[in-house]
């Protein structure tokens, strides 16, 4: 008896009109103030937590995780390793 199956790859990115995947380039020069300070904190090995950050630039914690969520979407960071003991970690 032979098994049957479904095989499904999910692929993330923006898509060209070729069916290839691409990459977006997002330049730093598009971020804003805040955008920026935390990439750069996360870029010098800086960020240790959300909450730690939002203590030390003196804004709500909700404010560090959309702007992390921001850079994520843009391409320009990702979480290494898991939720618990993984870090944050630049792109670039």
């Amino acid at each position: 008896m032979s098994k049957r199956g479904i095989c499904l790859t999910f692929r993330s990115g923006p898509w060209s009109d070729t069916g290839e995947e691409g990459t977006a380039s997002v330049s730093l020069e598009s971020l804003d103030h805040l955008e920026l300070e935390i990439y750069n904190f996360i870029k010098g090995g800086k960020f240790t937590t959300a909450d730690e950050t939002a203590n030390i630039l003196e804004i709500s914690l909700r404010k560090v995780e959309r702007t992390t969520s921001k850079l994520k979407t843009k391409g320009l960071i990702y979480r290494g390793g898991n939720n618990r003991s993984g870090k944050w970690e630049t792109t670039t």
